[in-house]
């Protein structure tokens, strides 16, 4: 949400309320005084699977919880769920369920107009593959960031060519 306002980019719709409550496509709005909400994704049922994230990865890790007034202690949390799957299926028939189950999210027809359907993960993969090719884009706001930084250390805030 940060790099759309520096690109003049636009969210999607019913993503975004200002700080009236009132629907917005404006991501700035999110960092105005007073600020705006991001909305959860997936209506009701993404709103609380958020909640239940934020009780587990936030209050049960001390790491602490959305608020008014955050305190210094704030932290990004996190909440790790292990589960030994063999306790519930043989190994390779697990995989194979997971196997089938993915072959069959990916078999369904795209939006017109749309990419293919994807799987958790992929897209993250396809990115990193391309900026690990095309390097990481910066819009102007975030290279003077990085740049004064560079000159408070005394190093040069100019990429190398090539």
């Amino acid at each position: 949400m940060e790099r759309l306002p520096g690109r003049r980019l636009h969210c999607g719709e019913d993503r975004l309320l200002d700080a009236q409550g009132v629907p917005t496509r404006d991501p700035s709005l999110l960092f105005a005084e007073p600020a705006g909400a991001l909305l959860p994704a997936g209506g009701h049922k993404g709103y609380a699977l958020s909640l239940a994230v934020e009780v587990l990865a936030g209050i049960l890790s001390g790491a602490g919880f959305s608020r008014p007034e955050p305190g210094p202690d704030e932290l990004n949390g996190m909440f790790i769920l292990a589960l030994d799957t063999a306790w519930f299926l043989p190994p390779e028939e697990f995989r194979s369920k997971v196997d089938e189950l993915t072959a069959y999210v990916k078999s369904a027809r795209p939006l017109p107009g749309g990419r293919p359907v994807q799987i958790p993960g992929e897209p993250d993969r396809e990115e990193a593959a391309r900026r690990s090719r095309e390097g990481i884009p910066l819009n102007e706001q975030t290279w003077a960031k990085v740049a004064g930084v560079l000159a408070d250390l005394g190093l040069a805030a100019e990429f190398p060519e090539g």
